[in-house]
Order: structure tokens, then sequence, then C-alpha cells
């Protein structure tokens, strides 16, 4: 290996653009551990090939639907076995980006501490007239004082009914979780709506502390 000390690397009169690299190169390094490299006001980076590493995302995230309908017991707030979190349904893919999420409690809990966005969407069939449904998302545990997030909404008529509610939690990377979370007072068992029809998921604000 041999060493260049130079103070400036220019190009050639009548030749405006630097070649670094050739047919036998397959990494470049720039600079070492603890060294600045420097990009002037005014200059343009142009990316046509691949970029790692460079700022923050949005992971820990994930999707999940539920596999198949679940029964609601009578004015019990139950955990929704949300039990999938691969493939697709309705059309929208399920994921998990950190294996942050447990398909066997149901609970997501990310190992990286942060303010997540969380998102639930859950239906309820035949629900009877002046009845409520309601649907939470829930941080370590399943109770009301835990909830975050509610959609609340009684019923006029005797059918299907759906909705949606999100928000935002800290977590704190370790032992905090989210459960979605689902109660009704209609008299009896009731079962979840279509399973694709159905998600829950969240991803953590990137740049938020």
């Amino acid at each position: 290996m041999s060493k260049v000390q130079v103070d400036t690397i220019d190009t050639r009169s009548g030749t405006s653009t630097m070649q670094i690299g050739s047919t036998n190169t397959s990494t470049i390094n720039i600079g070492v551990s603890g060294d600045t490299v420097n990009i002037p006001s005014g200059v343009t980076i142009a990316n046509a090939g691949t970029a790692t590493g460079f700022g923050d995302d949005n992971a820990p995230s994930f999707r999940a639907y539920l596999g198949s309908v679940q029964a609601i017991s009578n004015t019990t707030r139950t955990i929704l076995a949300f039990n999938n979190d691969s493939g697709t349904t309705g059309g929208i893919k399920a994921y998990d980006t950190n294996n942050a999420f447990d398909t066997s409690t149901y609970r997501f809990t990310p190992q990286t501490a942060g303010y997540y966005y969380a998102y639930l969407y859950c239906g309820l069939q035949d629900l009877n007239s002046g009845n409520f449904y309601q649907i939470n998302l829930c941080k370590n545990g399943s109770a009301d004082g835990n909830k975050f997030s509610q959609f609340y909404i009684r019923q006029n008529g005797t059918d299907s009914i759906y909705g949606h509610t999100s928000g935002v939690a800290y977590l704190n990377g370790s032992s905090d979780y989210i459960v979605a979370v689902m109660q009704h007072n209609h008299g009896s068992n009731r079962n979840t709506g279509d399973t694709y029809n159905t998600g829950f998921g969240a991803y953590r604000l990137a740049g938020v502390s």
C-alpha cells in the first residue's frame, strides 16, 4: 500500500469531472474515526445509488391483523388477539421490523425508547341499538386508566359497527408495551368484524425525544 500526501486534488484543465476509484475498487474510505468530513455551503450531493447509515428512521414499527374473528365478552375489557404480523390482508401487508410484536401476548414492546404513533381499527358484529362499543390503545395493560387513545360510539341501529383510533405514547425501550383493547355492553358475547377490516400497528416518531 502506498500513501500520497497533497493539499489539494483537482481535475486537469479542460476536465470538469473527477473520478475516484475505478475497475479495481470495491470500497472507498474517506477519513478515519474522529475526522470531520466537511461539505461546504452551496455544494449539491446527488445520490443515484443506495444510501445507508444516514439520519433516522421510524423503526421499530409493525402492523398486525386478526387471523380469525374473536368473541368479546359482555362488559369486559378484552385484549384483541392480533396474531398475524406477516402476510397480507385486505391488500395491506403486515410486518414487524424488529420482532417487537408478540403474536401470543399481542403486545408491542420495542427495545428502542421514544415516542410512538399507534393506530387500531376493528369492528364488532351485530351490536344492539342503544348499546355502546369502544376500542382503546393502552400502555402497559388493558385497564381503563392505561388507555391513551379511544374510539367510542353508541349504536343507533342493529348492525355491525367499525371504528378507528390512534394516539401517541412514550415507551421506555425495555418494559413498556402497547395493546389493543375492545369493550361493549351488548348483553352477550359478540364477535369482532371481518378480519380483513382489522389492523393494529405502531411506529417510532423519528427525531422526537
